[in-house]
């Protein structure tokens, strides 16, 4: 949500606020009936939270339309780059309403070790397995998209 490390946001059917309990309290949680119990915490990070609000602002002047024509927009990049590599194997459907922001694939190469460690030193985070998945964000470019492929071409040729 575009937030400082630990921020989110949980969202509780009401029809099952009273079958939850918080695990963090102070005295009168237990008085409230619906979501407020889960608020009332003793100490906040006042920063964490300015944080949440901000992102929300953020998010709501954007619009929801916005943030996935983004998203996907930038898929649609990765999976054109994708299909131009020899040696991927493209596991993402060639069909763009059938995936949302990220794209997977799979590379053919026995040892991916050296991609990761190339990738690491240009500070680009990955979990490591035999399929890569890029998973855009509002905040990703398509500079950070065109890093990685050309980080895999310099390593895979």
């Amino acid at each position: 949500m575009l937030t400082p490390p630990g921020c989110g946001v949980l969202y509780i059917n009401k029809n099952f606020q009273s079958k939850l309990w918080p695990t963090i309290v102070v005295d009168g949680w237990q008085n409230s009936k619906d979501a407020v119990k889960y608020m009332q915490l003793g100490c906040n990070n006042r920063a964490e939270l300015e944080g949440v609000l901000e992102a929300l602002r953020f998010i709501e002047e954007l619009g929801p339309q916005r943030i996935y024509d983004r998203i996907h927009n930038l898929a649609q990049y990765a999976y054109t780059r994708a299909k131009q590599v020899s040696y991927l194997k493209v596991l993402t459907s060639s069909d763009p309403s059938l995936y949302g922001g990220m794209v997977a694939f799979e590379v053919d190469r026995p040892d991916y070790t050296p991609l990761w460690t190339k990738l690491a030193q240009r500070k680009v985070w990955t979990l490591r397995g035999p399929k890569i998945r890029i998973s855009s964000h509002i905040h990703t470019r398509r500079t950070d998209i065109d890093l990685f492929f050309d980080t895999l071409k310099e390593v895979f040729g």
